[in-house]
């Protein structure tokens, strides 16, 4: 059996094409066959790459191929990364002892971009109750609604600096201890995709964060109870321009979530989701 006994040279040579670079790392010969390790970088996200592999005898002045008798990571669909060619040099071009040059060409394919509707179901401690809808791509958008379990509750009044300060009516008021928290949002934003299957999403919109102590009203005659209301503890109540950030990642189908909102900048708190992409 013949075997390949060379000095291959051009090592760590590297080769930029359109913006991606090619860079070959090491050569050796195992048995009959010549074996290229060599690294692409710079591949945009949504470019796919096809590798040819031509070779010199002449230390470079001239090259031969794109070589047939190639093996291993040829593409398309190359990323960045290490890869590794396999070239059967005696049965393709039958030589002696040569001193070899190796040359890896990219080929540059634009991959159109892929879009998903995604669907997801979101909440936090304040609101658990959320749905997100939106496109999933290079660039897209969602639209999102999240709400406690009391969001519409109105206020009769106002508690602030450890009283009511607003109650002018007959009789008095006592503290029931039936305390909710009436929060709703309504936000809109843009995703964007800095990786494969991660994507960033950033948004606007409109929060309530109202926290209500329950009150009793009773009547002086006889502490007869006239009715049950709410009142706003108002420095634990926020409401006014919601902003809304975070990640969203993509398994198959399946689409994750997790990020932080905070309205009119005073407290940020945590927002996960589940759903699909389809």
């Amino acid at each position: 059996m013949n075997r390949i006994y060379l000095v291959v040279l051009l090592l760590g040579l590297q080769v930029s094409l359109t913006g991606q670079n090619v860079q070959i790392l090491r050569t050796q010969a195992v048995g009959e066959q010549i074996e290229i390790n060599y690294a692409i970088t710079n591949v945009g996200l949504y470019q796919s790459i096809t590798a040819e592999l031509f070779v010199s005898f002449d230390g470079g002045e001239s090259f031969i191929g794109p070589l047939k008798e190639v093996v291993g990571d040829l593409g398309p669909g190359l990323k960045n990364g290490r890869h590794l060619l396999k070239w059967d040099a005696l049965r393709e071009i039958p030589f002696t002892n040569e001193e070899l040059v190796f040359e890896i060409r990219l080929d540059v394919q634009d991959i159109p971009d892929r879009k998903a509707f995604m669907v997801s179901i979101t909440g936090n401690q304040l609101t658990p109750i959320g749905l997100r809808i939106g496109q999933l791509g290079r660039v897209g958008w969602y639209l999102e609604g999240r709400c406690g379990m009391h969001p519409f509750l109105e206020p009769s009044f106002t508690y602030s600096n450890s009283e009511i300060i607003d109650f002018n009516q007959p009789g008095y008021l006592v503290l029931n201890q039936n305390n909710h928290f009436a929060a709703w949002s309504v936000i809109g934003g843009l995703t964007l995709q800095p990786a494969w299957n991660l994507f960033v999403y950033a948004g606007a919109g409109y929060g309530r964060q109202d926290y209500l102590l329950g009150v009793n009203e009773h009547a002086y005659d006889g502490d007869r109870l006239i009715r049950q209301s709410y009142a706003l503890y108002k420095e634990e109540s926020q409401h006014g321009i919601e902003m809304d950030t975070g990640l969203i990642y993509r398994i198959g189908k399946v689409v994750l979530s997790a990020g932080a909102f905070s309205i009119n900048f005073r407290t940020i708190f945590w927002n996960v989701g589940i759903g699909v992409a389809l």
